[in-house]
């Protein structure tokens, strides 16, 4: 899934449960599992590929779409006053590569 089409699913779910009347029932909070922002193949990632499966070259990921997208979730969120748990790729500072964190 890329991140556009995750944002999409993210408003989605989280207009279903407005209109479910899920928040009126008390719901508070949404969780999107790891991969719903970010889940590059192994064989796109890849240094090797993608015939061959190697180290993952990260410099292939784009950060700015995924920040994007995560700002979009987290305002939309607050307007439907979500909790919102979302697991997600986090960029760190080199040499650290990156890893998943919610």
């Amino acid at each position: 899934m890329t991140p556009a089409t995750a944002a999409s699913c993210a408003r989605a779910a989280a207009t279903c449960a407005s209109s479910c009347g899920r928040p009126a029932a008390g719901a508070r909070i949404i969780h999107f599992p790891e991969g719903t922002t970010c889940s590059p193949h192994k064989r796109i990632m890849s240094v090797t590929g993608p015939a061959e499966v190697g180290p993952a070259d990260w410099g292939r990921a784009d950060w700015q779409v995924l920040r994007i997208e995560l700002v979009a979730i987290a305002r939309l969120a607050g307007e439907l006053r979500l909790w919102t748990v979302l697991g997600s790729v986090h960029l760190l500072t080199p040499p650290h590569r990156p890893h998943n964190s919610m």
